[in-house]
């Protein structure tokens, strides 16, 4: 029953044009088994306050009241997440701000703006026990969001002037692309755990194929094999180059890479690349001078909404 609500549903998504559909796991097998798979790595940093004595970067922090104008927390997400696969579009940063007094949950909303009054990187934290907690989860969004290295160490700097009497540590998340380890003074005491950040399954793989970004020009033969929709399945050639859009045609030829869907989903998406094809058991290298790593390729991948 289970698997005739997943085939209708991605016939009714691919009929709409729909390229991914996502989902956070109760197991990841049990949604392998209808094409899904592991998405994007995140890394939730857990780091004392009293090592984070950075140089003051400059440009001035604000607190954020209820009421006042959010705008430049949109402005500071467009921006964190503009290069992103699978990231959100949105309206407004968080619309249950616009409806909750965040103060009387005891959660503190910060925006740093640099010398030109830019808004570059905020957070908004609560308490738990002696933790800055920063993080999102299904009950609480708060965040800690930044538009590059500078942002984040403005955050940093203030966090251990204003808390560092009141809390342990602060816990954030970030994308495991970001590499945070040479910024951080102090790393003796530093926790980071990594997890997966839900599972993604290609719903329209011509229309995926005919949007992704690849490198220089070329062309790639892919067999996918679906268990849910016939229209993905069989031999995809990918024709690619600088300065014009993807050609996708259906072929008879032999195929260069064979892929079930999910491995196709987490490849395309770029979360993963072309060398760690030979760590995906069910994938079937079938010319290896193909320019698999043109197309597959890591990229930037992060989802920020939970359901």
């Amino acid at each position: 029953v289970i698997r005739a609500c997943m085939q209708s549903a991605f016939q009714s998504m691919y009929q709409e044009g729909c390229a991914f559909s996502f989902l956070y796991p109760f197991s990841t097998a049990y949604y392998r088994q209808f094409g899904f798979e592991n998405g994007a790595a995140c890394q939730t940093w857990t780091l004392p306050i009293l090592s984070l004595k950075l140089p003051d970067a400059g440009g001035a922090i604000e607190q954020l009241f209820p009421g006042d104008d959010l705008s430049p927390l949109l402005e500071i997400y467009n921006s964190y997440y503009k290069n992103f696969n699978l990231s959100v579009l949105r309206n407004g940063y968080d619309a249950s701000l616009e409806k909750e007094n965040w103060l009387n949950q005891k959660r503190y909303l910060y925006l740093w703006r640099d010398e030109s009054g830019v808004p570059r990187s905020f957070l908004l934290a609560s308490r738990d026990g002696e933790i800055l907690d920063c993080t999102t989860d299904f009950a609480r969004k708060n965040g800690l969001l930044f538009t590059d290295a500078r942002s984040l160490q403005a955050l940093l700097h203030f966090v251990y002037g204003a808390f560092s009497s009141h809390y342990k540590s602060i816990r954030f998340t970030a994308p495991s692309c970001l590499r945070l380890q040479s910024l951080i003074p102090e790393m003796a005491q530093a926790e980071c755990r990594w997890f997966t950040n839900g599972m993604v399954r290609a719903v329209h793989v011509e229309k995926v194929l005919s949007l992704c970004s690849c490198r220089g020009e070329g062309a790639l033969r892919i067999e996918i094999s679906d268990p849910l929709l016939e229209e993905n399945r069989g031999v995809w050639k990918l024709f690619f180059a600088p300065g014009r859009e993807n050609l996708v045609e259906k072929t008879a030829e032999a195929p260069d890479l064979s892929l079930t869907i999910g491995d196709f989903s987490t490849l395309i998406c770029g979360i993963r690349s072309a060398e760690e094809l030979p760590w995906m058991p069910a994938a079937t290298v079938c010319n290896s001078s193909a320019p698999l790593d043109r197309v597959f390729r890591a990229k930037p991948c992060h989802v920020l909404d939970l359901f």
